[in-house]
């Protein structure tokens, strides 16, 4: 990953919010269960912020000016962990004050932070959970970091995505390996819903999955499988 678009994921200076934008920044973590090796654990957490009411599991997260004047948002942070039998949903679920450097995001109450520093990504939540995600030496486009974007009339999204890196996970001290995935996005103006996944398999395999639907119809189906060596793309397409 270059210098530039590293920048970019961190960088909100040439961003304008107006009503109902959304910004948010997501990590997902696959990593090993040694109690029961065929449900491997997983942790989500998302630093988001919108120009809008949120409500998430009956919290609600509103602003009045979301960008501030010293470059932070008023947002939130969640995050949910699966340790193999139980999910744990509401494993963070706070309002926030999202501070950016050129390298980062940091919150307090709860303590959480998203850095970038020679060449690993290093995530952690309070001190309970550490994550050093680093990209994997493979030049294939579907798992080297990509940038997209698709707008009418101003309207539409910018994303960063990595949709598979390699990943060493610290809980309560207990270090395993495992994989991720990572996505930022800017959507300006209101959006679709849509249905979305991504998978990761042992032998290095990866598929990702995107359905827009509007008014209870879909718009299109896009299925992209990575078998390790080959990439193929839209296994569906309606």
């Amino acid at each position: 990953m270059n210098d530039k678009t590293i920048q970019k994921i961190f960088d909100l200076k040439n961003l304008s919010f107006g009503k109902n934008d959304w910004i948010w920044w997501f990590w997902l973590f696959f990593f090993e269960n040694p109690t029961n090796p065929e449900k491997p654990r997983q942790v989500a957490i998302l630093w988001s912020a919108r120009n809008d009411i949120v409500k998430c599991n009956g919290m609600k997260m509103d602003t009045k000016k979301l960008l501030k004047e010293d470059g932070s948002l008023d947002g939130g942070v969640a995050a949910w962990y699966f340790d193999g039998s139980k999910m744990y949903n509401n494993l963070l679920l706070s309002r926030v004050k999202i501070n950016l450097n050129q390298f980062g995001i940091t919150t307090s109450s709860p303590n959480t932070s998203f850095q970038f520093n020679e060449g690993v990504f290093h995530i952690t939540v309070e001190d309970k959970m550490k994550f050093e995600a680093t990209l994997l030496n493979d030049t294939n486009k579907f798992v080297s970091p990509w940038e997209k974007g698709h707008k009418y009339f101003g309207l539409g999204y910018d994303m960063i995505g990595i949709n598979k890196l390699k990943l060493k996970a610290s809980i309560n001290g207990e270090i395993s390996e495992g994989s991720a995935y990572f996505q930022k996005v800017f959507l300006k103006g209101p959006a679709v819903p849509w249905y979305w996944g991504i998978f990761h398999f042992k032998d290095g395999a990866c598929l990702s999955y995107f359905n827009p639907y509007l008014l209870g119809k879909s718009i299109k189906k896009d299925v992209s499988f990575y078998d390790g060596k080959t990439l193929h793309l839209s296994l569906i397409h309606i």
